[in-house]
């Protein structure tokens, strides 16, 4: 389980990959910045600020953690469990 430490938005300082999406977020951009534990490590993450949006309005209640992968959804868009 992810818990946050910090979640902030940031503008870029140089090019970044969104972790929802996988684009590139570029030098300069605005992103929100996520960082904290997660079963032992520490991770850090960069999100578009409209992937951010769509991972909050994701219903993860249908998630089945074998199948989801990070940087593998659509920018801006929820999951559609149904369709993944």
């Amino acid at each position: 389980m992810y818990f946050e430490l910090k979640n902030k938005e940031v503008t870029t300082r140089k090019e970044r990959q969104c972790s929802w999406c996988g684009e590139d977020i570029d030098k300069g951009e605005k992103a929100q910045y996520r960082a904290g534990p997660d079963c032992g490590d520490f991770l850090t993450d960069y999100q578009h600020p409209e992937c951010y949006q769509a991972m909050n309005n994701t219903d993860w209640s249908n998630c089945d953690d074998g199948h989801f992968e990070f940087a593998c959804s659509k920018r801006g868009q929820p999951i559609d469990w149904e369709n993944y």
